[in-house]
């Protein structure tokens, strides 16, 4: 089986400058939500925008190199994050029957 075990990833569409390192090592389903802060509604929270559907992307990136999005193929100067337009990192550590 295929087990994603951990995501590292900086500068990768809504992800900026710092890595962000997201651990799926444990067993089961993962929720993921997120909050854009840079476009809050009235509660000052909102969802779009904030990089949840970007973890396809990410992995997709991550083991062939590029991404397709509705039948469109994206390319890498459009992964990278618009506002720091520089250093896109990916790393995906994964396990196939429990072997790294």
């Amino acid at each position: 089986m295929f087990c994603i075990e951990q995501i590292r990833v900086k500068n990768f569409l809504s992800f900026g400058t710092d890595i962000q390192t997201f651990n799926f090592a444990d067993k089961g389903m993962h929720w993921i939500d997120g909050i854009n802060i840079d476009d809050s509604d009235s509660t000052g929270k909102r969802s779009v925008g904030s990089g949840k559907s970007t973890f396809t992307m990410i992995v997709e990136y991550a083991l062939y190199g590029d991404v397709h999005k509705i039948n469109k193929n994206i390319k890498r100067d459009r992964l990278i994050n618009r506002n720091y337009k520089c250093d896109l990192y990916v790393a995906l550590v994964f396990s196939i029957d429990r072997e790294r």
